[in-house]
């Protein structure tokens, strides 16, 4: 539903990160945001979704969240002969968490080959739409993601990964992970040089890319 509203140069623009972390805290707790702010979200829930469903938009952060906590709330002494887990235990790196900056990309990419269906994703899932999704954030997306200035951060993690969903959506709001695989695979080809010695001289993107800057971190 926010897409409906990204033309609006006020609202988003240099604005986006801003707007968009309002909007993820007002799904959370419509009473955590100013009342002018709340009052405009309130009234964006009636316009329809961009990919004709009936779906409402949901707080990502909070869900993925959720999940990882319960997660590790489950007993896996048995895993340990019986005894207690370490607090770092490994199995607890397979559930991060936004709330520690994380960019949760095991979930992410898990949810994406739930969610979407094509030649790339298996789908199963119908209760969670593509438009919904957040971009599996790996070294490969992070660079190529700085390179075509996809996102304005430095540092990976939530916040850039939902920074790089938000640009990804304006060029399609209905999927906008579906670029993740090309992203990824530019980076994994060792094509692009953001960064690196090699510049753009293999990149097939040359010409679009443009020079590191000073962003935000």
């Amino acid at each position: 539903m926010m897409q409906q509203y990204q033309s609006n140069s006020y609202l988003f623009g240099g604005n986006a990160p801003y707007v968009e972390e309002l909007y993820e805290a007002y799904l959370d707790n419509p009473g955590s945001v100013p009342d002018n702010w709340r009052a405009y979200f309130d009234a964006l829930q009636n316009v329809p979704a961009v990919d004709g469903s009936e779906s409402r938009d949901i707080a990502h952060a909070p869900v993925i969240e959720s999940f990882a906590q319960r997660a590790c709330a489950i007993d896996v002494r048995p895993a340990y002969g019986g005894r207690k887990p370490p607090a770092r235990a490994g199995v607890r790196f397979f559930f991060p968490r936004p709330s520690t900056g994380s960019g949760c990309k095991r979930l992410n990419l898990f949810l994406r080959w739930m969610v979407r269906r094509d030649q790339v994703d298996p789908g199963g899932w119908q209760r969670v739409t593509p438009a919904q999704l957040i971009v599996p954030l790996d070294t490969h997306v992070v660079r190529v993601g700085r390179c075509l200035r996809l996102t304005s951060y430095q540092s990976p993690g939530w916040r850039m990964a939902s920074d790089i969903t938000r640009t990804l959506r304006e060029l399609d709001p209905i999927d906008p992970v579906k670029y993740d695989f090309s992203i990824c695979h530019l980076g994994m080809m060792n094509a692009c040089g953001f960064g690196r010695r090699q510049g753009d001289s293999q990149c097939p993107l040359k010409g679009l890319c443009r020079p590191r800057s000073s962003r935000r971190s």
